[in-house]
């Protein structure tokens, strides 16, 4: 999600309609005490996106989905939901394998060691627009 809105607002600032979507309740406050205008919900319910001509998922946002299938899927409804001419940024980087682990060692709430599998990563670098069919990957 947008998370505390810095991107948000670094649009906004450029004189861009933007807006912050977060599925956590604490941080959509955040981006609304910061001035910017924000909606909580799951990165899934995208319904709203029809009006919009960008989209930036960013620092790993499209991880959240969980798998390529679910990425795909996803894409997939991006595609559904969105104009014809809008745009999807995204980024992913590799994982800190050394956080991982640590996580999957923790105590409370430990991170299943069946939802990773050390080294395994998909690196992409795209750029996708929905319009005519066009990428660079």
């Amino acid at each position: 999600g947008a998370g505390a809105g810095c991107h948000v607002m670094a649009l906004t600032e450029l004189g861009l309609a933007a807006e912050g979507i977060d599925i956590c309740r604490e941080a959509v406050e955040v981006m609304s005490s910061r001035g910017i205008v924000s909606r909580q919900c799951s990165l899934w319910d995208v319904s709203h996106l029809g009006d919009f001509s960008t989209v930036f998922l960013l620092m790993n946002s499209a991880g959240a989905v969980g798998s390529i299938k679910a990425l795909r899927a996803f894409l997939q409804l991006l595609h559904t939901e969105t104009s014809p001419d809008c745009c999807v940024y995204l980024d992913v980087a590799p994982p800190d394998w050394a956080a991982v682990h640590a996580a999957a060692k923790r105590r409370r709430e430990p991170l299943s060691e069946r939802s990773f599998k050390e080294d395994q990563w998909a690196v992409l670098d795209c750029s996708l627009t929905f319009g005519s069919v066009q990428g660079l990957t």
